[in-house]
């Protein structure tokens, strides 16, 4: 059984979730013998989180949704672990959307890290 803020969601007994939002997160499971144990908590503040088009040739488009006010901040770090582009976006709720002007960085794989609150959202980028 899934838990959400403290509340059973109905419905959602299986191994993932149908419906998925912003919200802090548990569920229990219950073997054939009758016994349960429930999981750790855990929060979603992305309601959707998408970075395209990867490969990319000049910009990259990073959008997600966010159920509560987080403080977004990105960047992007070569294969060598040098910070090359490093971004404080603000205080931000509901649809997010960002391009990045790659068009002056090399071809290469970077690493982008996208900050929202206290979750990092990690993604290979491939600069053509």
């Amino acid at each position: 059984q899934w838990i959400k803020n403290g509340k059973a969601l109905s419905g959602e007994i299986y191994r993932q979730l149908t419906q998925i939002s912003a919200g802090y997160y548990t569920v229990k499971t219950t073997d054939s013998n009758g016994c349960s144990a429930w999981s750790d908590s855990f929060q979603v503040i992305a309601e959707y989180f998408n970075i395209y088009p990867n490969p990319t040739l000049d910009v990259l488009h990073i959008e997600a949704g966010f159920g509560q006010s987080v403080d977004v901040s990105y960047y992007l770090v070569d294969m060598l672990g040098r910070v090359i582009l490093n971004f404080d976006d603000g205080n931000h709720k509901g649809i997010y959307s960002k391009d990045l002007n790659l068009v002056l960085y090399a071809s290469a794989m970077y690493i982008l890290k996208v900050k929202a609150g206290d979750i990092v959202y990690t993604e290979k980028i491939i600069k053509n």
